[in-house]
């Protein structure tokens, strides 16, 4: 296949799983909050260019309206594998994300380095209470 032909196919396998993402979710939570894993195996080879990518995706939707968090952090279990951590306000805001341009270019970047499947996992939380900051020292356990 033409490397024009593996990004097609690539951006037509993300909108699919953008379809099903948003198919799946029921009409009664609009307002819910989603929260989004997702798991994305990379080429060992293209690690750096794989990170890259992702955390360019990842700056650029924390700036667009309904995102709370967006974060991707390496794997260290589980062989090459990037895990993407999202949360948005709504259906609305994930729904809009997922029409961004930003996510048409990573949809073009992903034959580069990805190995296999991008696996997703939602959650709705329906009434989130905000998060308490006590102290900006944290500790990890």
């Amino acid at each position: 296949m033409t490397p024009v032909g593996e990004t097609m196919a690539v951006l037509a396998e993300v909108r699919r799983l953008d379809y099903k993402l948003l198919s799946s979710l029921d009409s009664g939570v609009a307002s819910r909050m989603i929260i989004v894993h997702g798991f994305v195996s990379y080429r060992v080879a293209c690690r750096e260019r794989a990170m890259q990518v992702f955390h360019e995706i990842a700056k650029t939707a924390r700036s667009e309206p309904g995102c709370l968090r967006y974060d991707v952090f390496l794997a260290v279990s589980g062989g090459p594998t990037l895990f993407l951590l999202q949360e948005w306000e709504n259906l609305d805001a994930l729904t809009s994300h997922f029409r961004t341009e930003d996510m048409e270019r990573l949809a073009q970047s992903l034959p580069d380095v990805i190995d296999g499947e991008i696996n997703t996992r939602r959650f709705e939380i329906p009434d989130p209470e905000p998060i308490r900051r006590e102290s900006s020292n944290h500790v990890i356990h």
